[in-house]
Parts: C-alpha cells; sequence; structure tokens
C-alpha cells in the first residue's frame, strides 16, 4: 500500500530494505512495480526496495493481484487518483484476509456498479465494476445487483 500511496504523492519515495516482502504470496516489490507501471507510475524496482517519484494522478486500465490480497488491496485504495478505470484481474483475492473489503470500500465512496466479482472495474470515483464471480458481502457471495445512478455495468475487461 505504502508504494500505490507513494506514487500518487508529491516528491520521491524510496522504500529500502524490504527484500522480505519477495517472499510473500507473490514478490511484492516486483507486482508493485509491475502494476503501477501499468497505469503510468514511475517506478524503478532495486533489489531490496523501490523508487518512486510520485505524480498527481495515474492513469488507469487493467492491472493484475497477482492473486495476493494485499496487491488488490492497495490498487484498489489508487484507483481514486486514476484519470480512468481502473480494471483490476483477480480482486477476489481480498477474501484472504479481508472478506468484507469491498463491502467496506463502498462505505467510505466506492459505488458498486454490479455485485459480481473476478475481474473488477474501478472508475475515478471509487466506482466499481464487478462482472464475473462474486462479491463477498459480510463473508457470504451475492449476486444482487447494486444501482448506480451514473455508471453502467460493463463485461469484464472493458476500460
Amino acid at each position: 500500500a505504502l508504494a500505490a500511496l507513494a506514487a500518487v504523492s508529491e516528491g520521491t519515495t524510496e522504500i529500502i530494505h524490504a527484500s522480505r516482502v519477495r517472499l510473500k504470496e507473490c514478490d511484492r516489490l516486483h507486482a508493485m512495480a509491475v502494476e503501477l507501471t501499468k497505469l503510468g507510475a514511475d517506478i524503478e524496482e532495486k533489489p531490496d526496495g523501490l523508487l518512486i517519484r510520485g505524480q498527481d494522478h495515474l492513469t488507469g486500465g487493467v492491472v493484475s493481484s497477482w492473486n495476493d490480497h494485499r496487491i488488490a488491496m492497495a490498487l484498489a485504495a489508487v484507483s481514486a487518483k486514476c484519470s480512468a478505470p481502473l480494471t483490476i484481474e483477480g480482486a477476489e483475492s481480498v477474501r484472504k484476509s479481508y472478506p468484507t473489503f469491498w463491502e467496506d470500500f463502498k462505505r467510505v465512496g466506492g459505488r458498486l456498479v454490479t455485485g459480481r466479482l473476478q475481474h473488477l472495474s474501478l472508475h475515478t470515483a471509487c466506482a466499481l465494476s464487478a462482472p464475473s464471480g462474486h462479491l463477498p458481502r459480510k463473508g457470504k457471495a451475492d449476486d444482487t445487483e447494486i444501482p448506480s445512478s451514473n455508471i453502467a455495468a460493463k463485461p469484464p475487461l472493458q476500460v
């Protein structure tokens, strides 16, 4: 999450002595560098960290969670600073540590377009479109459509 925040913050951030996060569900340093770079972030990957030159906003696009709950949540957090929709592949990975993440995300300003989850599209106003799979609601799957007044549901990966 620190890398995502730094990517949309003023100034330069250097994350050091972080090589241990390469040995988690995925290589988190590499995953964040790859996925944030897809969104236009200015990141240099180093053996034990990242050098991140912050920007005002990112572009949006299609990114992968690498099947890692922390990567998915960090990318979701940065979606509010994207100038175009953001689609997170494998967004259901958040169930591992925070089954109600998407419900809480909605409570703090995210708007769900549909209640289904696998490829999750997030829009600049933190709006979400989850065209396949299921969105956990209080730990249970729910396919209820959640209405949105100004954002239409989109097929998977359409951004």
